[in-house]
């Protein structure tokens, strides 16, 4: 979905094995090797009928495979129950059907829940596509046909980038003795080179959650070797495709209604304003199979789905916010590089975007264009950084170009442009990730930049106490240019890993349309791990890690220096503990050095049963009050807290909460502030649902309630019927009192024209 950002990787690269030896039932048993990882996928007389049974007669016509292999918890053994795939193509189609077969259908996991959002919590089976070596599309489906999306990064049994969403269909089946899912992808919801036939990687992939999570796959996953991609089978397709060019419109319509306080801390001041609307339209060219163009006129940027709250007290960095609006997350994978040096949300509310994305033969481009509205800084120092909002205009250019090289590995290029007023943000640069050996990859980045300041201190006025070398901290026109380069190498095997890394950022190094949120640093690093796979007794595997860094400025004088054991645990019932130490020999912090900062803490997460999940997880220790004059060390605490329920298939709560704590020496308390977020939703079908989120700071006595109502067609096809309200805690005799309103209705519907 788009906005967030969903994560399940199981690491099987850094996982060992003390294999379970076969049973008498699997004597004979092997997994696939050599020429059964290949198929050529046949075309079908007709399309089959999605509807979750494969009971259609053309399915016959589909090439079948099976033999999966269990890759978790063990390690390329038989599964206990079968899993067969059928396979088969028509003139606009990719068609895969599942047969899951159970031992007993009763302890099946299934949600009907909103798209994407059964990720870690329900039996699923998916589809992994590699167009090319650096673009792999996933495609998961749950026993209720619920599905989800995402890029396929090639590590681990799962790694899904949920930000892609694209169209396709899907259904499933719970019958007596196993659950069945049909799956229609369209090619032209993919990326691929013109050829006359297609050579594709592909995985198939099934989760069973029960005692463990069990994992099986198609092609074999040997944890010796990082890389998921290389180890996937080859499907080919022995004709060309042809996509026709198609265009597609998504036009919205807004109605709202906003109400406010007309006097700041007077409750009896909110007015209701007059109602509103908005209209815009984003679209799509399909310029070839390869070449996408995204346009937005006046796109709605409306959050459905709000930020989830974060403490920012006795912290002196800007806080990092994930992207949730499609036009920015589609093709976001090319976007990505070792430094945050493009963040799409520095665009805030474009009048007008522009976005190319896609293949010329080993070449990966994007490009992204907007004219933006009210235009956002986070302006970075040494030990601080600031999040700026204005009503300036600016043009934003972005461009990204990634060459495929060797095996899973690429060169590349980035600029980026923020122009406002006369002043300026230009950065360009080199990076690349290089694996060989199998087991090894160094990655890397240099980029330079050239900045002119806004000659308007209202919109930053700085500190005057807060100056990097012959400049100060405030907006008042001031040009320089600055530098930014980092080196990685990694080792990633079963038994053992390592990875090096050295970064640095010059004081004058600002990138506008990217995360920078602290500069004039060179750090430097290492971490390593040992594995051991259990699976014995009530242990799956075992892990041991430690960090070493150093955390200098620029200039190469001492920041802090740490050491960061940890050890993790996999139980089974999907139940994992990690407890951790971290000691910072010595911290100098502005000029004042301690040597006693220290904190230690642990996590304890389960998703043991269908009906429950949660975890919680707390440190504490000895750090620096930031905000105190003079500086001075303090005790802290700090506690998260997560519970899902999920009683009914369509109906699950959630409730989540932060809390931090600091004392100063003489034990009196300086902070204690708590976040709080409950989410209630309830699906009547798989494509209605009702949601409410309610979300708490202490720290300025804030509540917000937002109820949605939500029909998703598809996930460009909507209609929205909901409200956001903003409430704050008032002296009496006020009390809780709205602050503001917005009530809202949306409508989205997609045209295609030319398929």
């Amino acid at each position: 979905m788009g906005g967030v950002t969903v994560s399940l990787l199981i690491f099987l690269a850094s996982s060992i094995g003390v294999l379970d030896s076969l049973s008498e039932n699997d004597v004979n048993w092997a997994p696939n090797s050599g020429s059964q990882l290949v198929i050529t996928a046949p075309r079908l007389s007709e399309s089959p009928r999605i509807d979750g049974l494969l009971d259609d007669a053309v399915w016959q016509e589909a090439i079948r495979v099976s033999n999966f292999a269990e890759v978790n918890p063990g390690e390329n053994v038989k599964p206990e129950v079968k899993t067969e795939v059928l396979i088969g193509y028509d003139d606009r189609n990719l068609y895969v059907g599942f047969i899951c077969y159970e031992s007993d259908v009763e302890k099946i996991r299934a949600t009907l829940t909103k798209r994407d959002a059964f990720l870690m919590s329900d039996d699923c089976i998916g589809v992994s596509i590699y167009t090319s070596e650096d673009k792999g599309y996933l495609f998961l489906v749950n026993p209720y046909g619920i599905q989800g999306d995402g890029y396929d990064h090639g590590e681990g049994f799962i790694s899904i980038d949920a930000s892609f969403d694209t169209d396709w269909d899907a259904a499933a089946k719970i019958l007596s003795d196993r659950w069945e899912a049909e799956i229609s992808i369209p090619f032209k919801s993919l990326t691929f080179p013109r050829a006359r036939e297609q050579h594709w990687r592909v995985r198939f992939l099934r989760v069973r959650l029960r005692e463990s999570m069990f994992c099986y796959s198609w092609s074999p996953l040997s944890r010796d070797i990082p890389s998921s991609l290389s180890q996937a089978g080859h499907l080919w397709i022995k004709e060309e495709i042809f996509v026709k060019r198609t265009q597609e419109f998504l036009p919205y319509l807004i109605g709202f209604q906003n109400g406010s306080l007309a006097e700041q801390g007077n409750p009896e001041s909110f007015e209701t304003q007059s109602p509103d609307g908005r209209i815009g339209v984003t679209g799509k060219y399909r310029i070839s199979p390869a070449l996408t163009l995204d346009w937005a006129v006046k796109p709605d940027f409306a959050q459905i789905e709000t930020d989830a709250p974060q403490i920012d007290v006795n912290t002196t960095f800007a806080l990092y916010y994930y992207e949730k609006r499609p036009l920015f997350m589609e093709g976001s994978d090319i976007f990505g590089s070792p430094v945050r040096a493009i963040y799409t949300r520095s665009v805030n509310d474009p009048v007008a975007a522009l976005k190319v994305t896609g293949k010329l033969g080993k070449t990966s481009i994007g490009y992204i264009g907007a004219y933006d509205e009210y235009t956002p800084w986070v302006v970075p120092f040494k030990e601080y950084s600031f999040s700026v909002a204005s009503e300036k205009r600016s043009l934003s250019n972005i461009i990204r170009v990634r060459r495929s090289i060797l095996k899973e590995s690429y060169v590349g290029l980035l600029a980026t442009s923020r122009d406002i007023d006369g002043s300026f943000s230009r950065v360009a640069g080199v990076d690349g990730y290089i694996r060989f050996l199998q087991n090894y990859s160094i990655e890397f980045q240099i980029l330079g930049s050239l900045y002119r300041e806004p000659s308007d201190t209202s919109i930053f006025p700085g500190y005057e106490w807060l100056e990097f070398g012959d400049y100060t901290s405030a907006f008042d026109g001031e040009e320089f240019d600055g530098l930014v380069y980092t080196l990685g190498f990694a080792r990633r095997a079963r038994y053992w890993g390592v990875s090096v890394w050295h970064e640095a950022l010059s004081p004058t190094f600002r990138a506008d349309n990217g995360f920078i949120n602290r500069n004039d640093c060179k750090d430097a690093g290492i971490t390593s791990y040992l594995s051991f796979y259990i699976n014995r007794g009530i242990f799956e595997r075992l892990e041991s890690d430690i960090d070493i860094a150093r955390k200098g400025d620029y200039a190469g004088n001492l920041m802090n220096e740490y050491l960061y054991p940890r050890l993790s645990i996999d139980f089974i019932q999907q139940t994992y503990l990690t407890l951790w130490y971290m000691l910072f020999p010595s911290t100098i912090w502005g000029e004042t050095e301690f040597n006693d900062i220290w904190k230690a803490g642990g996590t304890l997460s389960t998703n043991f049963s269908k009906f429950f999940s949660g975890y919680i997880w707390y440190q504490f220790g000895k750090g620096i009050n930031y905000y105190a004059s003079p500086l001075d060390l303090g005790d802290f605490s700090e506690t998260s807290l997560s519970l899902t329920l999920n009683p009914t298939p369509k109906f699950n709560t959630s409730f989540w909460s932060h809390r931090y704590w600091l004392w100063d020496d003489a034990g009196e308390e300086v902070y204690d502030v708590t976040v709080f977020e409950n989410r209630i939703a309830y699906q009547f079908t798989k494509y209605l649902s009702l949601r409410l989120i309610t979300q708490y700071n202490s720290s300025d006595k804030s509540l917000g309630v937002y109820p949605l109502m939500s029909f998703e067609l598809t996930p460009f096809t909507v209609f929205y019927l909901g409200s956001n309200h903003n409430l704050y805690d008032f002296e009496e005799p006020y009390g809780i009192s709205e602050t503001s309103r917005q009530i809202f209705l949306k409508f989205q519907y997609m045209f295609v024209t030319g398929g």
